[in-house]
C-alpha cells in the first residue's frame, strides 16, 4: 500500500493531515467523537458530492471512512472560526484541499487518526 494519511488533532477539534508525497493541510473534527484510529478506504469509497440527509447538506469530494457512522472526510470549513464551531461529526478539509487529497486518492489508502480526547463506546 504506497499511500498513507496521517490525521492529527488537537484537544479542540482542529488538526493537520499528512498525506505523504501530496503535503500536509488543515482539518477539522468533532471533539470526544471516537474516530477509527487505522483504516484503509478505497477508491469505491470517493464520492465527488455526497448528500447528508441527516444535515440535508452536499458534502464535496467525500471520501467515506466509516460506513457505520456516516462519517466522511469531505470539504468544508476547516476552522473552528470558518466553520462557527467543531464539525458535527465529519472530518472538514479546506476548500481546495479536499480536492487535491480527493483526486490524490487513487488507490488503497491507508489513514490513521489520533486525538487526545477519551472515548466511550456504547
Amino acid at each position: 500500500m504506497a499511500q498513507r494519511i496521517e490525521i492529527a488533532f488537537g484537544a479542540n477539534g482542529e488538526g493537520t493531515m499528512n498525506c505523504h508525497n501530496l503535503g500536509t493541510f488543515r482539518c477539522l473534527a468533532q471533539p470526544g467523537r471516537g474516530y477509527p484510529h487505522d483504516l484503509t478506504v478505497q477508491t469505491s469509497d470517493k464520492y465527488g458530492t455526497h448528500h447528508s440527509t441527516e444535515f440535508n447538506v452536499d458534502m464535496p469530494f467525500a471520501l467515506l471512512i466509516w460506513g457505520q457512522r456516516g462519517i466522511y472526510i469531505h470539504e468544508f470549513p476547516c476552522t473552528l472560526a470558518t466553520n462557527g464551531g467543531p464539525s458535527a461529526g465529519c472530518i472538514h478539509l479546506c476548500p481546495g484541499d479536499a480536492a487535491r487529497v480527493y483526486n490524490w486518492v487513487t488507490g488503497p489508502t491507508r489513514i490513521t487518526i489520533q486525538y487526545p480526547w477519551a472515548v466511550t463506546i456504547p
